[in-house]
């Protein structure tokens, strides 16, 4: 559903670490599990918030309909030219 609505603000990111040793890996390694673990257990709300006013709002779920018909309608069409492309 995320991708469908739009809804990529939800936890996106990336952390990169470089470490001395193995040692140091694992210290660290076991830091950032702690730091990601609360996130991943209580998960935001606001985005499962957005999903049920669309589709509890006939004309929202209409519209939403109209946008994904559109957007995969544009992607078919992009696949369709990449294939012509290249043979």
């Amino acid at each position: 559903m995320a991708k469908n609505f739009g809804l990529y603000g939800e936890r996106a990111g990336c952390v990169s670490v470089v470490c001395g040793d193995e040692k140091e890996a694992n210290a660290v390694g076991t830091r950032l599990k702690g730091i990601a673990r609360p996130m991943y257990s209580n998960p935001p709300i606001h985005g499962a918030r957005i999903v049920d006013t669309i589709l509890n709002d006939a004309e929202l779920t209409k519209s939403w309909h109209g946008s994904l018909k559109t957007m995969s309608s544009r992607m078919m069409d992009m696949r369709l030219k990449w294939v012509s492309n290249m043979t």
